[in-house]
């Protein structure tokens, strides 16, 4: 242990001074020992200036695997995170003599309730209501301990009240459709048995997490939300958000007049007020509906190894999504599907493809970090022996240290016969985005660009349904486990078996392009769907649990001059297929091409539906039922190129 404490003692006296310049304001943490998950925990804690989250996961005698999270301080999560990485590649994991206990896993993190889905756990459900304080008393609402995640449909609630002369407050989760959120507050005694109750002066009902933490004098109903939408989801667990970053990697060759980077942005609004931010410049303008390009300066392409500040922040006043395009003389391309600046993480695990190994064997796979924050400390665990942005030779399990500020990138690239990126591990203190990809991807007739936007490990999930690509060749699935001893089964027309990773950072799965495949995890995984046809492209899968509910807005490619085809594929439990809608720019019905049935690994029956989105136009998806939830993969062939991904998630 005094070897462990000399060896990391510098490094983390340093970062430690770093972060606590940034870490003043305290956070909340859930604080509890020994639950069977981390979102079930009830009791948080304000921690002291300065500390971080942590989640501790072990197995009691009994072999359960239980939990304990709480507060932590930055220089014991560093130390924690030092040996971590030096040991075992991830977690620690160390028997504890005489107890009959096996400590699993340390895992701290800095933001508000960060630790509920720390150690691989599950997290908060992701079709829930907000977070709201929990106390049928208190002095102040502010001094509540207690939450409680309300289900959809709640809101938050605080109320003041008067009893014996004393005066305190009530928060809770209610139905939003509940007498006191819906009725301005009546300020008169209330006999309650023999006691007196007053109801004090003021009552709240409000929709974001912990937003009943003060009780403002107010004859209002349920507050609105900040953004005003047409569809019933917040913002905050969909695809579309106000900010988001972007990067682009690398692209087979830089040629800027050949070169084109572009955000496509779709937006329900008339009209959107937009800023993009780049360390270099900051520019605002207007743009009409419901699709706007906006071209971005080839020069913010990432082509320098190692750290350099080629962030993209946009920012926009209405709710919007966003697609990332990057082409070459529209020869190689990619499309990526940009998450919300507010739906990144801190945990993530690199998935990519393999690049072209015959004609182009010096380029290999690559991926950037970046940072929407100043001082983010960002580990990064690399899967491979050697990576082209360091001097010297990078082991396998070797771990890289950087900080980056806002508008940072950091950018790792391999050579062909350097191995794959794929299961390569990145940490961060507070939230980053990740794009990873290579410059040539192995297709049939030559180079295409990939890139993918990747979703933290907190929002993976264990089943998925893949559709048949119709105009592909053949496919593959690439499924990435969370964690070793992982148990996956893969259902197909002639394909029915269990997979299990242990010493594997990730399975191939050759498959048949006109059939579906329905996976099922034991614990979280990433899946990418990689489609061949002339060229090579590569898609997110999204788990069922990620289908959404919102309204899709599909913009295409364009001013390009290669024609694509472009298709539509909609994954949809059967039984909700009467009242899903395909519409062209005009409102017309899209003719479907085909709708293939298929079961997913629990019996139940979804529909794949395709249809073309051709010239230039803004399709649409939606349903007529607000609740019923599906998704969209978009993906198009060119003579020359060919692009994917995956139009809409839950977050």
């Amino acid at each position: 242990m005094d070897f462990l404490i000399d060896t990391w003692s510098f490094p983390v006296l340093f970062l430690t001074l770093v972060l606590r310049l940034q870490y003043t304001a305290a956070i909340r943490c859930l604080s509890c020992n020994d639950v069977i998950q981390p979102r079930h925990c009830s009791t948080f804690e304000q921690c002291p200036d300065g500390d971080s989250c942590v989640t501790e996961s072990y197995q009691n005698m009994n072999g359960e695997t239980l939990y304990n999270v709480g507060c932590m301080s930055l220089q014991r999560c560093l130390l924690t995170n030092s040996a971590n990485y030096t040991r075992s590649n991830y977690l620690l994991r160390v028997q504890i003599v005489g107890t009959h206990v096996d400590h699993l896993c340390t895992e701290c993190c800095h933001g508000d309730l960060c630790n509920a889905a720390g150690c691989g756990s599950q997290g908060f459900p992701q079709h829930r209501g907000p977070i709201c304080l929990n106390c049928r008393q208190s002095r102040d609402p502010s001094y509540c301990d207690r939450l409680s995640v309300c289900l959809q449909g709640e809101v938050c609630h605080v109320e003041q009240i008067n009893e014996f002369g004393d005066i305190f407050y009530q928060t809770s989760c209610l139905r939003e459709t509940s007498h006191l959120c819906t009725s301005h507050p009546i300020y008169n005694p209330v006999e309650i048995g023999k006691r007196t109750v007053r109801r004090g002066n003021c009552l709240l009902c409000c929709r974001e997490d912990f937003c009943n933490t003060k009780c403002h004098p107010s004859t209002s109903t349920v507050q609105p939300t900040t953004t005003t939408l047409t569809t019933a989801t917040a913002t905050h667990q969909s695809f579309k958000g106000t900010d988001f970053f972007l990067m682009f990697i690398e692209n087979f060759k830089f040629s800027p007049p050949g070169f084109t980077l572009r955000a496509i942005v779709t937006f329900l609004e008339t009209n959107a007020n937009i800023q993009v931010t780049t360390t270099y410049n900051s520019t605002s303008f207007s743009a009409s509906g419901p699709t706007k390009n906006i071209d971005i300066n080839a020069n913010m392409t990432i082509r320098e190894k190692g750290k350099s500040s080629k962030g993209i922040i946009l920012t926009f006043n209405t709710a919007v999504s966003v697609i990332a395009f990057n082409t070459f003389n529209d020869e190689s391309s990619s499309m990526y599907l940009a998450l919300p600046m507010e739906a990144l993480g801190v945990s993530y695990i690199v998935g990519t493809y393999k690049p072209n190994t015959i004609d182009f064997p010096e380029i290999g796979q690559s991926f950037a970090v970046g940072a929407p924050y100043d001082n983010t400390v960002v580990n990064i665990t690399l899967s491979t022996r050697r990576d082209r942005s360091w001097s010297v030779s990078q082991r396998d399990g070797k771990t890289i240290t950087v900080v980056l500020d806002k508008l940072d990138t950091f950018y790792i690239e391999t050579n062909t016969s350097d191995g794959d990126l794929t299961g390569t591990r990145i940490v961060s203190d507070k939230p980053v985005a990740v794009v990873s990809g290579n410059q040539c991807s192995d297709g049939p007739t030559g180079c295409n660009h990939i890139a993918e936007y990747l979703p933290p490990v907190s929002k993976w999930g264990s089943k998925f349904i893949v559709p048949p690509i119709r105009g592909s060749v053949r496919g593959v699935i690439r499924i990435i486990p969370s964690v070793n001893n992982t148990n996956i089964t893969v259902l197909g027309k002639t394909l029915n078996k269990t997979y299990t990773l242990s010493n594997r950072y990730f399975i191939d799965i050759d498959t048949n392009s006109s059939s579906s495949y329905a996976i099922y995890a034991d614990s979280p995984v990433l899946v990418f769907l990689i489609i061949v046809q002339d060229k090579t492209s590569m898609t997110l899968v999204p788990s069922t649990n990620q289908f959404s509910n919102i309204p899709v807005l599909i913009s295409l490619p364009i001013n390009t001059t290669r024609r694509y085809d472009n298709y539509i594929v909609v994954s949809i439990r059967s039984k909700d297929v009467s009242g899903l809608t395909l519409r062209d720019a005009y409102g017309a019905e899209l003719a479907r091409l085909g709708s293939v049935p298929s079961l997913d690994v629990s019996g139940e029956e979804y529909t794949f539906i395709a249809a073309r989105c051709n010239n230039n136009q803004t399709c649409s998806v939606r349903h007529a039922d607000k609740t019923v939830t599906f998704s969209v993969i978009v993906y198009g062939f060119s003579t020359y190129a060919e692009y994917a991904y995956p139009a809409n998630l839950r977050l």
